[in-house]
């Protein structure tokens, strides 16, 4: 935070309630407690969230951890959630997704799976995908003539809303929250140098391209429970970035602490000019004043 409190005191109280009002942790850790420190200046770089206000970073964080501790224990990632998740309809979901995506078969060498589990908004949300990373996928030729890179097959996503009011509306923001969960994960992302992007477009931005959206997606969407619906309006990012980041540790056997993990990669786009690219009038605007 900058040293003057009048320059970020309001903006941090507001991100900070916000930010304890959308985060949890939804398993039986015994007590546990979150909390919001920014580690830049609001003065030198202005910044907002895309979607999912703070829960992708939180759940991809939470996931990661929850991971580590099943290994610890010698338990698969699904068993371990389901284990010490808090809710009934939490433990349901959890199980919906991972009946409909067979988790725990046999996957071929290159291919693995991973589950991931996340809570807001008054929703359970789960996600299993499936991942191939063998060297005929990633190197696979795109339109734009760069390698492609692993690519999620499969996504299986459960949410429980407690109230469903428009069942497709729901699965559509599931499933356009899985493609920004793999984007998160896989190759979105602003490249900033002396205050200006490099990116000039969506385009060179990195998206969630059609070769990488996975061939097969499902969304489960759990029965009503009571009369209060969740909120469904940018479900699905958070849970997706999760499961992906797990999947890529899953097959490479790595773990990544920097998402997206081609950031620092050889950059596939021409950054965009630092000049006007109109040249400037030689005719004075004054001149037409009145």
């Amino acid at each position: 935070m900058s040293a003057d409190p009048s320059k970020t005191a309001g903006n941090f109280s507001v991100t900070a309630g916000f930010f304890q009002m959308v985060t949890q942790v939804p398993y039986n850790f015994g007590p546990t407690n979150v909390a919001l420190n920014e580690a830049f200046e609001y003065d030198f770089l202005p910044t907002s969230a895309v979607r999912n206000v703070y829960s992708p970073d939180v759940a991809v964080a939470r996931e990661l951890l929850v991971e580590e501790l099943a290994h610890s224990f010698n338990m698969d990632g699904y068993e371990f959630r389901r284990a010490f998740l808090k809710k009934p309809e939490a433990v349901a979901v959890l199980d919906a997704v991972a009946k409909a995506g067979r988790w725990g078969r046999a996957m071929e060498p290159g291919t693995a799976q991973a589950i991931a589990f996340h809570e807001e908004y008054k929703c359970s949300l789960a996600c299993l995908m499936e991942i191939d990373h063998r060297p005929s996928t990633v190197n696979r030729k795109t339109p734009h003539g760069t390698a492609a890179g692993p690519r999620i097959t499969k996504a299986v996503f459960g949410v429980d809303i407690g109230l469903p009011i428009n069942p497709d509306g729901i699965k559509a923001q599931a499933m356009g929250g899985v493609i920004d969960g793999i984007a998160c994960a896989m190759a979105e992302s602003s490249h900033i140098v002396d205050g200006l992007p490099l990116q000039g477009s969506w385009d060179d931005y990195g998206y969630t391209r059609q070769w990488n959206t996975p061939p097969e997606f499902e969304c489960i969407l759990m029965p009503a429970r009571h009369n209060v619906p969740g909120g469904a309006g940018e479900i699905g990012n958070a849970a997706a970035y999760a499961c992906t980041a797990l999947a890529l540790q899953a097959v490479t056997g790595k773990k990544f602490t920097e998402f997206p993990i081609n950031y620092r990669d050889k950059r596939t786009f021409t950054p965009i000019p630092k000049v006007p690219p109109i040249p400037q009038s030689p005719i004075s605007g004054r001149r037409f004043a009145r």
